[in-house]
């Protein structure tokens, strides 16, 4: 599960990833419960450009946007495979 972190106060961490349950997660350390968080559709759509680019930086934000594009590729690629006999 990819995943990029940045120092959000001098006491805390907060942690951006990218689930198995293809969300978006961003959240601080002792918080995980609380997170904010974008469907791929949203992501995609730049919903969440601005809070990842502004805490995380542009490099996390091109990182997201590809493994995101990468499994919506993939599941599409997978659904369009004919059956496999059996």
């Amino acid at each position: 599960m990819p995943r990029w972190e940045c120092r959000y106060s001098p006491s805390e961490m907060m942690y951006l990833e990218v689930t198995a349950t293809d969300d978006v997660r961003a959240y601080l350390d002792h918080n995980p419960g609380g997170a904010d968080v974008w469907s791929f559709d949203r992501v995609l759509r730049g919903e969440a450009d601005g809070f990842i680019r502004s805490l995380f930086g542009e490099s996390a934000l091109a990182g997201v946007k590809a493994e995101v594009t990468a499994r919506v590729e993939d599941r599409v690629r997978g659904a369009e495979r004919p059956p496999q006999p059996s």
